[in-house]
């Protein structure tokens, strides 16, 4: 992303735009699929009546609250003739999907559910942000291997300043439980991730920074053995309960 491309000025490197970019964007994301799951329950829980839920469920996936123009994709059922919710892969296989605009009233609908739902859900302020993710075009992380300062180190990481090609070399305490873990993530086929964490620490009134390091933990295998073990989670008081 070009500096030019900006609509105001910054002395950051390309590259660190980039990582301030992946974690705007990132943040956004969340908050997107977080307002998706609230604008459904919104949906599910209103009297409306189900062929307008149903449009309304096709908006809110798209996320398409403040469109002010929506056509929307539909098929014709071949025994009733009724329209009903068609793919792109569908419409490719039997062609007889059709783009139909999506009533006024109901793109003016789907910005009052994500009005409401914003209530619960707010869009995300990074200016009160305390920890920032620095992914591998910034910050590299690499074992120590002879300046550990007598065991007392364990990671460097490298991180590029404002000034081009001069980065600076930040040392790491040994940590045993990182350690630990990381041990168990290299048994399990797992590595340290190229990014690093930042956190900004109140530490009683004279702020710090922390780095923290990443691991990449393969998922665990699926179990064969056992007995089942139902879960439900609720919406309502957001509790996990189990059988």
């Amino acid at each position: 992303m070009s500096k030019d491309a900006l609509p105001f000025t910054h002395r950051l490197s390309a590259r660190q735009m980039k990582s301030v970019q992946n974690m705007t964007h990132s943040a956004v994301s969340g908050w997107q699929e977080s307002l998706v799951g609230r604008v459904r329950e919104l949906i599910t829980g209103s009297t409306l009546p189900e062929d307008r839920k149903t449009v309304l469920y096709r908006i809110n996936a798209r996320k398409a609250w403040w469109s002010k123009e929506l056509d929307l994709l539909w098929t014709a059922d071949r025994v009733t003739g009724e329209l009903i919710p068609c793919t792109h892969k569908q419409a490719e296989a039997d062609l007889a999907g059709v783009w139909l605009p999506v009533d006024a009233a109901d793109l003016v609908m789907a910005r009052r559910l994500a009005e409401q739902g914003q209530k619960r859900h707010r869009y995300p302020d990074l200016r009160r942000v305390n920890t920032l993710v620095l992914d591998s075009i910034v910050a590299k992380p690499g074992q120590a291997d002879t300046a550990t300062h007598r065991g007392a180190l364990g990671w460097w990481v490298k991180i590029a300043t404002l000034t081009k090609g001069k980065p600076v070399q930040v040392p790491l305490a040994r940590n045993l439980y990182f350690d630990q873990k990381l041990r168990e993530a290299l048994t399990a086929a797992g590595a340290v991730c190229g990014a690093v964490q930042l956190h900004r620490s109140p530490n009683h009134g004279r702020p710090r920074a922390e780095v923290s390091l990443l691991l990449d933990t393969p998922d665990v295998k699926l179990r064969t053995q056992g007995r089942w073990l139902g879960v439900d989670f609720g919406f309502s008081a957001a509790l996990f309960a189990t059988s």
